[in-house]
């Protein structure tokens, strides 16, 4: 019988699990190289500071505030947004 062996330590990520545990058996039977893990295991955070997020963020922060009954907080966000586009 194989004697087992930890070949990684994988702490706890809740983002990317599967990414992971994929790249780590990559790397392990040979397919990727050691450089080459950073890029799967740490991927470039994407931006979300376009107008069409700032926008889309916007309209549900007025919907926040008109549930909430803060009607003047809320047209001046909605104005905020209408000025975006």
């Amino acid at each position: 019988m194989p004697q087992a062996q930890l070949n990684t330590y994988l702490p706890y990520r809740k983002v990317n699990y599967q990414a992971t545990v994929r790249a780590q058996i990559s790397y392990l039977v040979g397919d990727i190289a050691q450089e080459g893990l950073p890029a799967v295991l740490e991927p470039v955070r994407a931006t979300l500071d376009s107008a069409d997020g700032r926008a889309c963020r916007g309209f549900k922060l007025a919907r926040i505030l008109l549930y909430r009954g803060k009607i003047a907080q809320a047209k001046s966000q909605a104005d905020g947004v209408l000025a975006v586009f």
